[in-house]
């Protein structure tokens, strides 16, 4: 038998570890009510099973809400929210289209995982950590994750976010807005994995203050007004501000192997509050803490239409510009400020900034999605057997049930960290098991283990497997799940 380390749930007598998120999506109508849902959530918490049975959250807004799952698609935004205080914001436009260049559709998950991150001695890890989903896939503009600082820690010590890099294997420290006053730490990012909160280690929190200086961006751009930039805008939009960091030479060069490389530091800012959100009706500017030093910044902006029409697909476009070595201290604070009547796309550059990563695409969602996720140069397959029988997998990428395989990273054009994933549209998924599994096709010229993680969407529940893939593994079948 394969060594997976998965988690529990009876599966064919393998035991297995099953992580289920705590909440159904909440789709907006009209009203404000609590109606009795459809549809039960069976959750599993990491002490104990139990069942919990939630509401459908009726808004006036058309926005999509939910507790730990919330689906969000290319026109819309959205909120997940936890009871630990614990919050996921994602802007209109921040889901990419689908390959076919219409509206695309994500899950979006959030909960606590049983993880300590390793960092220097410096740095202590705060609070609880939090595993993000969808993994694999990069946003068309950041999204915005807000964790509670906890009672016995000051929040003058928090200096930033830490996320573990599965293709590192290392955990990396990034920049942090903080607001002491409702004790919440903010962070923008274009990808997903766990995610928590550090501090510095020792209690004087004076060491913040004479080791690091302030950039602040703002944005007043009102959220669904102006007119989308030229050549051709005649709809609202919103717009992600700010600037990222290229390069940095930090005043304290022992420092600089503990911080991530700057190519992940985001410090934007946008238009969008979710109404429901912590901070709707505030200023849009936030602060960021960085150590002293040079850095080479770039300034970003990301514009999306707003429409919400069915069927319409909003149009979006990124620019950047350099703005060269600009120093932070405490002696020292920067400001940027987004402003329309100073906008001339003509001195920028058009497209993503470094920063943002690669420009993605949707995968297939509905009532059944499942995706495989690796961050290793092997290729790895993912296989599904639908109730019927049928098998799912490179070979036959369509099923007489209606499952698809949309994602095949391969060998001769590989993307690191590009999940395979494998759907039933909504509607379409037969009731029954479905077995899921995880082949282990080629080295790519190597022979190395591999960690993997599955992540099954199933009728709005979200499931994680987790276990380790080595050669010679072919088509071991890593759980199963059931559509009712």
């Amino acid at each position: 038998m394969p060594k997976h380390s998965l988690r529990r749930i009876v599966t064919s007598g393998l035991t297995i570890w099953l992580l289920i998120s705590m909440s159904i999506v909440g789709i907006a109508t009209t009203g404000l009510t609590l109606v009795p849902s459809e549809r039960s959530v069976q959750a599993a918490e990491s002490d104990g099973n139990h069942r919990i049975y939630l509401p459908i959250v009726n808004t006036p807004f058309p926005d999509a809400l939910g507790q730990g799952v919330v689906v969000v698609d290319s026109q819309t935004g959205g909120l997940v929210t936890t009871d630990s205080g614990a919050s996921l914001e994602i802007p209109p436009g921040a889901v990419p289209l689908r390959d076919d260049g219409q509206v695309g559709e994500m899950t979006f998950n959030m909960q606590v995982v049983d993880r300590t991150p390793s960092l220097p001695s410096e740095f202590t890890p705060v609070g609880l950590v939090y595993q993000l989903g969808p993994e694999g896939f990069t946003f068309n503009t950041p999204v915005i994750l807000n964790l509670p600082i906890p009672n016995d820690v000051d929040p003058a010590s928090v200096l930033g976010f830490t996320y573990y890099d599965a293709t590192s294997g290392e955990w990396q420290m990034v920049p942090a807005t903080v607001d002491a006053e409702n004790r919440i730490a903010t962070v923008a990012t274009t990808h997903f994995s766990p995610w928590g909160l550090f501090r510095f280690s020792r209690s004087d929190t004076t060491w913040r203050n004479t080791n690091g200086g302030r950039i602040r961006v703002r944005n007043p751009h009102r959220y669904e007004s102006g007119v989308y930039p030229p050549p051709d805008g005649n709809l609202p939009y919103t717009v992600t501000y700010g600037v990222c960091v290229r390069s940095y030479t930090l005043a304290d060069p022992q420092q600089s192997w503990a911080w991530t490389p700057p190519q992940n530091w985001t410090m934007t800012v946008n238009a969008y509050v979710h109404p429901l959100s912590w901070n709707y009706g505030q200023p849009r500017q936030a602060d960021w803490w960085l150590p002293n030093g040079t850095y080479d910044l770039i300034e970003v902006w990301h514009f999306s239409e707003v429409n919400r029409s069915t069927g319409y697909v909003p149009r979006f476009a990124s620019y950047w510009r350099p703005i060269g070595n600009t120093t932070v201290n405490a002696q020292n604070p920067q400001e940027f400020v987004y402003s329309e009547a100073n906008l001339d796309l003509a001195n920028f550059t058009a497209g993503r900034p470094p920063c943002f990563g690669r420009q993605d695409t949707s995968a297939g969602t509905g009532d059944v999605q499942i995706t495989l996720n690796w961050n290793a140069r092997v290729d790895l397959d993912l296989h599904v057997i639908d109730p019927n029988g049928e098998r799912i997998y490179y070979a036959n990428t369509r099923s007489r049930s209606g499952g698809q395989l949309d994602r095949d990273n391969l060998c001769w054009n590989m993307i690191l960290g590009r999940p395979e994933n494998i759907f039933w549209p909504s509607g379409e998924a037969p009731p029954g098991t479905y077995i899921i599994q995880v082949d282990y096709f080629s080295g790519c010229g190597g022979s190395e283990a591999v960690p993997f993680s599955v992540r099954a969407v199933i009728q709005g529940q979200v499931y994680t497997f987790t276990g380790v893939s080595r050669p010679g593994d072919r088509r071991v079948e890593v759980g199963r799940v059931e559509v009712r």
